[in-house]
């Protein structure tokens, strides 16, 4: 195969993308890498801990963090504006086979409350567990997602206690 850029070719999934060769990727690599490219979106507040952490790893190895250096402020603010702009209009969300577990449904619950006309959420085929029921019920218990009338969990391993944590915070328990 022929290297665009001139490096030899990587071993993994992400280095076959940028090989150019008569065969494309098989089918099967790119939805296994289409499925879990995705975390749930984060806070405002969170996004910029998260940049602050870059920035000081970026500083620890002597670069910036941005081409220029200038651009984080940009960044966070965008991120604001964006962030407000989709939850204010959003009614579904659909996270469908993901690989989430308990970790993003705590990033999950934590930004569920700024999703104030969500009515969808699709969460089937993950691997949310009975923790992460727990915590997606205390959410959604708290009034976190007001308009949600649809939450798929099907294939997640909530187990009877995720169920009944969820029901009881939904008020059919």
């Amino acid at each position: 195969s022929d290297v665009i850029d001139s490096k030899p070719p990587a071993k993994d999934l992400y280095g076959e993308l940028n090989v150019l060769t008569v065969n494309s990727p098989e089918l099967s690599n790119l939805e296994a890498l289409a499925k879990n490219q995705r975390r749930p979106p984060v806070t405002p507040v969170r996004f910029r801990s998260e940049m602050q952490e870059r920035k000081k790893r970026a500083s620890d190895k002597k670069v910036d963090l941005f081409t220029n250096g200038k651009d984080q402020e940009f960044l966070e603010t965008k991120y604001e504006e964006t962030f407000s702009e989709m939850c204010a209009f959003a009614s579904k969300l659909d996270y469908y086979s993901k690989g989430f577990g308990a970790m993003e449904a705590e990033q999950l619950a934590e930004v569920l409350p700024y999703f104030t006309k969500l009515e969808k959420l699709h969460l089937g085929g993950n691997k949310l567990g009975v923790e992460g029921a727990k915590i997606l019920a205390s959410a959604l218990g708290e009034k976190a997602a007001p308009m949600l009338k649809v939450l798929r969990l099907a294939s997640n391993n909530i187990g009877d206690e995720g169920a009944l944590a969820l029901a009881k915070a939904l008020g059919n328990g």
